[in-house]
């Protein structure tokens, strides 16, 4: 179990810097798209505000989804190099 402890414990430090570089990203790509459709909107009023707002709306959503992600650990694989008789040795 100190083993899956400290993998556990590794991995939600990488996580947090997953996060944090995710919601860099995602706001980079996504402001960017915001700012050229409220400046295009500014000369073309074909581009609807209800478009921009959209936008807006999914860039809170994917915030806080990126931001409620967690480290899970949905399998452990253990692979036994030895005797298989030495295998009930192991205590967890």
């Amino acid at each position: 179990p100190s083993m899956l402890r400290a993998a556990q414990a590794f991995a939600e430090e990488e996580c947090e810097g997953l996060i944090t570089e995710s919601i860099q990203l995602m706001s980079s790509q996504l402001q960017n798209e915001i700012n050229r459709l409220t400046s295009l909107r500014k000369v073309n009023d074909h581009v609807r505000p209800e478009e921009v707002q959209l936008l807006r709306e999914q860039y809170r959503q994917l915030e806080d989804a990126i931001e409620q992600a967690r480290v899970r650990l949905d399998a452990f694989r253990l692979i036994w190099k030895g005797m298989p008789e030495d295998i009930g040795v192991i205590q967890e």
